[in-house]
């Protein structure tokens, strides 16, 4: 469903609420949604903050270290 979605022009860093649909991946530790948005989804904002003020790559590290090899996609 969701590659069906980016592929109509779903925009996985529109924000909303919280965050943004990869940042939901990372607070949900969803690694095959993680890769799926950022390769297919058209980059990752490295900008973009959540509520807190953390960018992807500030998430990444302090909540999933494991899956910082994701932001070299």
């Amino acid at each position: 469903m969701v590659e069906l979605l980016l592929k109509k022009g779903a925009d996985p860093n529109k924000a909303y609420r919280n965050g943004n649909a990869i940042m939901q991946a990372i607070e949900y530790r969803e690694l095959p949604l993680l890769h799926l948005l950022v390769k297919k989804g058209g980059g990752v904002d490295l900008t973009q903050q959540d509520e807190t003020g953390q960018t992807f790559l500030e998430m990444v590290d302090s909540r999933w270290p494991e899956a910082m090899h994701v932001a070299s996609l």
